[in-house]
């Protein structure tokens, strides 16, 4: 399972979960974590709440920190936040929350576009002492930048560097696209000259970014001129890029 999941193998996932329910197969809780897993894989949600309640309710095992996220993730990639969060929630007191968990929650209600509850587990991990990476503040940053709320967004890119975690591409692309959502442009391009003042190299997603938001403000000039850099770069123009400029 391990090795089907790494390599994204979903013919042969499906294979070993159709064999699964016959076999005389009794598994422990890493085990029961991988089977979650890879049915997350293959977004089959419902049989991942099957097996979390035959191992849970049946076998009454209680999960680790790894197949709790594991649990989290399939709910979340079902688009089933609430559910997550509700699992998180009765499970808190009795499995170690790491960071982890929180990014993975946090990052649901980002892309649910709820960063007011992408802030509470915020606060709650402050309050439980439980330390941020730079995914979770990434992911905190994007529920933001995603809903244009930029002051709350740059304030919390000033405490990330302050808590000694990097902002990466992805961090300064969230940021990028919050200023074009609000169309502001010279914010955008001011986020995207600090990301290559610290060394930061862009990508076809932050150019992207840069030229949908030119194009949405009706900014044909300045999209010429992002279009210019992205050449100078040369970053590789996909698909989507010459949808956007045509």
């Amino acid at each position: 399972l391990d090795a089907c999941i790494f390599r994204q193998d979903k013919h042969r996932l499906a294979r070993i979960l159709d064999a699964y329910p016959s076999s005389q197969l009794e598994p422990g809780v890493r085990t029961y974590g991988l089977l979650i897993k890879s049915c997350a894989v293959l977004q089959l949600t419902g049989r991942c709440q099957e097996l979390w309640r035959d191992m849970v309710l049946n076998r009454g095992f209680t999960p680790s920190e790894v197949c709790l996220g594991c649990m989290i993730d399939a709910l979340i990639e079902g688009r089933l936040v609430e559910e997550a969060l509700a699992l998180f929630q009765e499970w808190k007191t009795k499995v170690t929350c790491n960071t982890i968990l929180y990014s993975t929650l946090i990052k649901g209600f980002a892309s649910a576009g709820d960063p007011d509850r992408a802030m509470a587990l915020y606060q709650d991990m402050r309050s439980n002492g439980v330390c941020m990476n730079s995914i979770a503040f990434t992911s905190l940053i994007d529920a933001h930048a995603r809903n244009g709320l930029m002051t709350r967004a740059e304030a919390l890119l000033a405490e990330m560097t302050a808590d000694g975690c990097d902002p990466n591409r992805v961090t300064y692309s969230s940021l990028i696209r919050g200023h074009c959502v609000r169309g502001d442009l010279s914010g955008a391009l001011g986020c995207f000259q600090r990301m290559l003042d610290v060394g930061i190299l862009a990508d076809e997603v932050t150019f992207n970014t840069l030229l949908h938001g030119c194009v949405r403000a009706n900014s044909f000039e300045l999209a010429d001129e992002v279009w210019e850099k992205m050449r100078a770069q040369r970053v590789e123009p996909s698909d989507y890029t010459w949808s956007i400029l045509i």
